[in-house]
């Protein structure tokens, strides 16, 4: 299975209204291809594909999204060792 990934950023502007708070938003797309068995032992290439909107807000939910949080942790550990096993294949 290969992960592509694309991670975009996207800056707000801050106004007075809801969006004050809202610093960036993280625009991450990720492209899963993975072989599936089928019938007649063909092998099919099966695409999913995820987005995220990650909302980048002051202070208390901020440490939520940034680049130290557990979820980019888990994300950025899943990738690498995708892309270590598939180098290891090759």
């Amino acid at each position: 299975m290969s992960l592509l990934i694309q991670i975009e950023s996207l800056d707000k502007e801050i106004n007075d209204n809801i969006n004050e708070y809202m610093k960036k938003c993280i625009k991450v797309k990720i492209e899963i291809q993975k072989n599936i068995d089928v019938d007649n032992n063909k092998r099919v290439l099966k695409y999913i594909e995820m987005e995220f909107l990650i909302y980048q807000i002051e202070n208390k939910i901020d440490k939520l999204v940034n680049s130290n949080s557990i979820f980019n942790k888990v994300i950025n550990e899943k990738v690498s060792i995708e892309f270590k096993q598939n180098e290891q294949k090759n």
